[in-house]
């Protein structure tokens, strides 16, 4: 899906604004492996210059995107506020101004984590290598999606709901290939940052990791074609008054805002003191709580993610097949009812599997309970 939209589905806040400023490296011809032919076709779908662009307009439903999930999910202590600025700020800065947003970029993370100049250009040279390659690599879906773009935008055409599915189902590769490369630079980036300042960047993580599973989720729900306009704060918009006024079912067309993926509520500070086997919306607790307890590293906790999700997903569509019944037993019956038995058994399998990720010393010296 386009570049700045993507941010917002995948990894909204510290990381994902790092995506968000890169993104604009590939549009002026990033300098690896890329086909000389490739960029230029690029160039000329987006009639030379993405300076065809209105960016106060695209500036603006960003930021509504944002403060609508933002506001709708309680995100709003030190760390999410800090994430919110960033991101804003940085799209605010047209991308054809690559060098403005990578500067803007680099004086934020070198203030907040105490970086030298060195480390700031060094993290730089990090950044361009892991994600000027992998946006290389997808250069096919890019120049697809940014032709298709920049036509919708400037015939003045609102988005649709297939439209995003599309954009989300045939990005999936390239979201994936770029939430790899940002957690290698933030494993690079991390020995770097003062030891004042280690607290900071732990929250930082801690903040996007739930902003991340949850966009994980709406993708879900993005890519079967259920996306609404109010999931991009464009509910008072014109031009989608007949999508947010139709009557029906919650897919395309709802009266109703969305409704916050499941990823969220075990995600709030409240909701985070007990994981049940039976409840797969509090599972994510369980790998926060792995996490801390063995010092988990990036790599270490992306592969956690990895298998909480899948499991998570299977969990769901269990759920999904037997929702009459589910929902018709006591809260007080669901640990021990037989038909939570499935459940149980997926959650036990997500407790085996990660157990499997520490090491032998992160095992035989776990961090207090």
């Amino acid at each position: 899906m386009h570049p700045e939209f993507g941010t917002l589905r995948r990894g909204s806040g510290l990381k994902g604004v790092l995506c968000l400023a890169i993104c604009a490296v590939y549009f002026r011809g990033f300098p690896a492996r890329a086909d000389e032919g490739t960029l230029d076709s690029l160039l000329s779908l987006m009639g030379g210059d993405l300076k065809g662009l209105d960016w106060e307009r695209e500036t603006k439903d960003i930021e509504a995107a944002m403060s609508a999930t933002w506001a709708r999910n309680g995100w709003n202590d030190e760390a999410d506020r800090f994430a919110f600025e960033l991101e804003r700020d940085v799209a605010a800065v047209p991308p054809w101004q690559v060098a403005e947003r990578l500067d803007l970029l680099t004086r934020r993370l070198s203030d907040r984590y105490g970086l030298t100049e060195g480390q700031a250009a060094r993290a730089k040279g990090v950044l361009l290598r892991e994600l000027g390659s992998t946006l290389v690599k997808n250069n096919k879906v890019l120049l697809k999606q940014t032709k298709e773009f920049m036509e919708l935008r400037l015939a003045d055409k609102p988005f649709t709901a297939g439209m995003i599915a599309e954009w989300v189902n045939e990005s999936r590769p390239m979201v994936e290939d770029l939430t790899k490369g940002v957690d290698r630079f933030f494993k690079e980036l991390e020995p770097t940052i003062a030891a004042d300042r280690r607290d900071v960047f732990q929250r930082d993580t801690e903040s996007y990791d739930k902003r991340l599973h949850y966009f994980e989720e709406m993708a879900v729900r993005w890519g079967k074609g259920e996306w609404h306009p109010a999931d991009w704060g464009l509910e008072k918009n014109p031009k989608y008054r007949d999508v947010v006024d139709a009557p029906g079912p919650r897919v395309v067309n709802s009266s109703r805002p969305p409704r916050a993926g499941m990823m969220v509520d075990p995600l709030r500070k409240a909701e985070m003191t007990r994981c049940v086997a039976h409840d797969p919306k509090t599972w994510f607790a369980c790998v926060l709580e792995f996490r801390r307890r063995y010092r988990l590293d990036p790599g270490q906790f992306a592969a956690a993610r990895s298998i909480h999700d899948e499991l998570f997903l299977r969990a769901a569509e269990y759920s999904k097949t037997r929702e009459g019944e589910l929902s018709a037993i006591p809260k007080s019956d669901q640990e021990t009812h037989e038909l939570f038995e499935p459940i149980r058994s997926l959650f036990g399998e997500m407790r085996e599997r990660l157990d499997a990720i520490p090491t032998t010393s992160q095992l035989a010296d776990p961090a207090e309970p």
